[in-house]
């Protein structure tokens, strides 16, 4: 699949969470774009045995910029205790359980992902 990518991890939780996270975080923008997208997990090192830490979604940048990061905020905002890492490229927004600063991060990437194109 030709276009953008998303890079999401999660931080601030045990490593046997994060695997639950990755794939509950899937199954939900999957169920929303199953054609649309394309979704890999990845590990730190794909030697071990360990859960997959990391989504990799690749897709055109206005469905990921408008339809899979109001996914991904959702998801958050359903689990306020959960700290989301979402990069494009040089561009990084942070959601925190903690922060009030959701919709600005957002809004940031956002802007930038669609200012790139």
């Amino acid at each position: 699949m030709s276009g953008d990518s998303l890079r999401i991890s999660f931080d601030g939780i045990p490593a046997d969470e994060v695997g639950l996270h990755v794939q509950a975080l899937r199954g939900h923008i999957l169920d929303r774009f199953p054609e649309e997208v394309e979704v890999r997990l990845e590990k730190s090192n794909p030697n071990s045995q360990q859960f997959f830490e990391t989504l990799f979604i690749d897709g055109t940048a206005a469905l990921l910029a408008h339809g899979v990061l109001k996914v991904i905020e959702h998801y958050h905002r359903e689990r306020r205790q959960v700290t989301i890492r979402i990069e494009h490229g040089s561009l990084v927004a942070v959601l925190s359980g903690e922060s009030d600063d959701v919709d600005a991060e957002l809004a940031k990437l956002r802007e930038g992902m669609l200012e790139s194109k």
